[in-house]
């Protein structure tokens, strides 16, 4: 079943839902919202997020994804792939 966001995309974009992607950002230890818990749109309000365009909204959590692994000392050329 699609979300919401799939039909979104799949409305004003012309992407199907088999063409999305998905980032998976977890620590492998327990921590409280773990590196999630981090980023710029957890827990937030997301009403200028949600404003971007796809391709905006992608590149500014990757930016944020980007920093927090540099942050912890984990940006190497595994995490650039």
């Amino acid at each position: 079943m699609a979300g919401e966001g799939s039909k979104y995309l799949a409305s004003n974009y012309g992407v199907s839902e088999n063409d999305g992607l998905s980032m998976l950002f977890e620590t492998i230890y327990y921590n409280p919202g773990g590196r999630h818990g981090q980023t710029a749109t957890y827990g937030s309000n997301q009403s200028e997020y949600l404003n971007l365009s796809p391709r905006d909204a992608l590149a500014a959590d990757v930016k944020d994804m980007k920093r927090i692994l540099q942050e912890q000392g984990l940006y190497d050329d595994y995490a650039k792939q």
